[in-house]
């Protein structure tokens, strides 16, 4: 993906994720390749300061966090939210 567009990308991420559940075991590979982990539950877990982290629920829905070197200085939130539908044609 390093050498494709930003629109190359997205659109080659779209074709791979004809469904939620694609497009979550899509997204789950990109986190892994950056070195995300994955916790069953991010309460359950001691999440550290520099650390990155993600659940996914039912297969479908991920959840992803990046925890600040040091949160004590403040930290800003950034949410991205996705909901897919692949359009179908049916034929007679």
């Amino acid at each position: 993906m390093k050498n494709q567009s930003i629109t190359e990308a997205m659109l080659q991420f779209i074709e791979e994720s004809p469904t939620a559940f694609h497009a979550a075991a899509n997204v789950e590979a990109l986190l892994l390749e950056n070195g995300f982990e994955k916790l069953e539950n991010l309460a359950e877990g001691a999440l550290v300061p520099g650390g990155s982290y993600y659940t996914m629920q039912n297969g479908s829905a991920v959840l992803a966090v990046k925890i600040p070197e040091n949160p004590a200085k403040g930290f800003r939130i950034a949410t991205m939210a996705l909901h897919t539908i692949r359009r179908q044609t049916w034929h007679r």
